[in-house]
């Protein structure tokens, strides 16, 4: 039985699919296309606090809030990796562009699409399970 198991296993690894993500290693600050989530290394700009985040069909709608003086640019990043759990868990940063030093608290509603994300997913995974967005505290999930 032993025997056969050790055959197996090599077959096993040669027909697992190859997902290959993309990734920007020398992010622009800010990304000059902020409508879908941007795969980079690291992403540009600072940290936004996330107030809300939540899933409409293949869309991130996030509420993030930031200091800052006007209106600024804000934009989702992923650095390309899935966490191995059920469902699989998908880290996604919230970052602005800074506009001034001043005390002013700003907050900005950005819908980003998953399209990246989602077609990474099915690369890998087949995409026939759900994905748990992990964005600040927020969990929300994406339904295929």
């Amino acid at each position: 039985m032993q025997y056969r198991l050790r055959l197996a296993v090599p077959l096993l690894l040669v027909a697992l699919p190859a997902c290959i993500i993309v990734v920007d290693e020398e992010p622009d600050d800010p990304p000059a296309d902020t409508s879908e989530v941007v795969v980079t290394s690291s992403c540009s700009g600072e940290p936004s606090y996330v107030d809300t985040a939540e899933v409409v069909g293949d869309r991130l709608v996030v509420t993030a809030s930031y200091g800052g003086c006007g209106s600024t640019q804000t934009w989702a990043c992923w650095d390309g990796t899935f966490l191995e759990s059920f469902p699989v868990q998908v880290p996604i940063a919230i970052h602005h562009a800074p506009a001034g030093d001043c005390d002013a608290y700003l907050t900005d509603t950005i819908s980003v699409r998953l399209d990246p994300v989602i077609e990474g997913y099915i690369d890998a995974y087949g995409g026939t399970d759900p994905i748990m967005l992990r964005v600040g505290d927020f969990s929300p999930v994406w339904q295929p």
